[in-house]
């Protein structure tokens, strides 16, 4: 992706040639826009940002204008080719204190509390967002702090269908291809840390390639990520963590958000990356034309809401840890390849040492699921909930292959069930225990699911089908 991004074009420094002082005190929005300026001119080029701290983000009044609070930009080029925005170590880019967001008055700029949803734009104050950039290619931003700064927000009422709907963030890429974005920590933002979009994209046309290298999108109010278009979406080594912690927070509240706007969300793939503690969903993809991602070796960890919630095709899971409960999957009998896949994957309710983690009487929680969701190779462990609800409506249902689930509820009462399974298949798959010799009696609930090669039902606590009379051991091929 580096050697695809080529940057030509002046060099600009924020301070020698926009006259930012970069001082924690003095408000640096114009030297910003200022460089923002000579870039569009340009049609590209390069930001030179050296240490300090800069202070950005204006709002002003005008008589008989509305909205009352009417915000200033601070960074937007649009249809550039070539644009490389490089902070030295230590380079802090900060919102200022004291920036109105949400619902104000019109006439007076005073907070109001409107009934939701609530869309006048009258009374919409938002607060900017760092970096706009839109219809461009070959962008590289690196090496930056982006400071949100969204406990010194003067709040305002909600404004939007729920929460604050409204500008408040970190980046903004939209409309844009061959995009680098690499060692960046964008944090305590209004609304989202990063927003990738490209409204009406179509499957056909051509791909539009965005990276994130060792991105940290935290403490936001709305998401760490929002994707809600593109072809070609790839994180190595992020963290989308404690979304909604440490102030106000608005719906979904996820680490990532995969949900495409009048577009269609293709080709994702996330690597080593983190999404924990997150008020929302650790990972939401669930409206929209989106999903088709695939995850590898990464950490979900819930502890106050589903660590994953997902309703879309396409997605895939390899050597992923999914601590606390997680709800929903995708199937289909006429594309099975499109049907969620877990591969060498590990479930289970395991306590954050600092945050807890989120129980919601199942482990894994598949309602009414759908044709040809695979497990595969996965380990799932129960320590303190149900471990399965796999109800499926139509065959083959879930498929269970080569895969160890470990009941280790001790506290249900006597006769009560630790797994359902309904429409599911089960091939070499052992269900083990672990429970104190005083546990009481338990049972899988198992109505038509077919039994191939090695399964195996450890006993003698949790047997098949029946409390105490249900068999253990061995399970001979065939439908039960």
């Amino acid at each position: 992706m580096r050697q695809t991004i080529h940057v030509h074009g002046p060099v600009v420094d924020l301070r020698g040639d926009c006259g930012a002082k970069g001082d924690g005190v003095s408000n640096d929005t114009g030297a910003f826009q200022k460089a923002a300026r000579m870039l569009q001119e340009a049609g590209g080029g390069t930001l030179r940002i050296e240490a300090g701290i800069y202070i950005v983000g204006r709002q002003g009044h005008e008589e008989g204008a509305y909205p009352y609070y009417r915000r200033e930009p601070i960074f937007v080029v649009r249809d550039v080719n070539g644009l490389l925005i490089e902070g030295a170590e230590g380079a802090v880019i900060r919102l200022a204190d004291g920036l109105r967001y949400g619902s104000f008055d019109k006439d007076t700029g005073e907070p109001i509390e409107p009934n939701m949803p609530f869309l006048d734009r009258d009374c919409h104050v938002s607060a900017s967002v760092m970096f706009d950039i839109a219809r461009s290619r070959n962008v590289i931003l690196r090496n930056l702090e982006l400071d949100g700064n969204r406990g010194r927000l003067i709040l305002g009422g909600q404004w939007g269908d729920t929460g604050w709907q409204l500008a408040a963030g970190g980046i903004h890429l939209f409309g844009c291809r061959d995009v680098l974005v690499e060692n960046v920590r964008t944090h305590h933002h209004g609304q989202d840390g990063i927003m990738i979009g490209f409204a009406g994209l179509r499957e056909s046309d051509p791909p539009t390639p965005h990276v994130l290298l060792n991105v940290i999108s935290e403490y936001n109010g709305r998401q760490g990520l929002s994707w809600v278009g593109g072809r070609g979406l790839t994180a190595v080594r992020c963290r989308f963590n404690h979304t909604q912690r440490g102030g106000f927070g608005s719906a979904p509240g996820a680490g990532v958000d995969i949900e495409a706007e009048d577009s269609i969300c293709r080709d994702g793939l996330f690597v080593g990356c983190e999404f924990v503690n997150n008020g929302g969903c650790g990972l939401a993809a669930d409206t929209g034309d989106g999903g088709y991602s695939r995850f590898e070796d990464c950490l979900f960890w819930g502890t106050t809401n589903w660590a994953m919630w997902n309703t879309r095709p396409g997605m895939v899971f390899e050597n992923c840890r999914f601590y606390g409960s997680v709800v929903h999957s995708y199937g289909s009998a006429e594309r099975p390849e499109l049907a969620t896949r877990y591969k060498g994957c590990h479930f289970e309710d395991v306590e954050h040492p600092r945050y807890g983690v989120y129980r919601s009487y199942l482990l894994i929680n598949h309602d009414n699921a759908r044709p040809n969701v695979l497990f595969e190779d996965c380990d799932i462990v129960a320590n303190r909930l149900k471990a399965l609800w796999f109800a499926c409506g139509e065959a083959p249902g879930i498929i269970l292959r080569h895969c160890r689930i470990t009941h280790r509820h001790a506290g249900l009462e006597n006769g009560d069930f630790q797994s359902l399974l309904r429409g599911v298949v089960l091939d070499n798959v052992r269900f083990k225990e672990d429970l104190p010799d005083t546990a009481r009696d338990y049972y899988i609930i198992a109505q038509d699911v077919s039994v191939e090669g090695d399964t195996h039902i450890d006993g003698p606590r949790v047997r098949w089908q029946r409390a105490r009379s249900g068999p253990t051991g061995p399970l001979p091929d065939r439908r039960y």
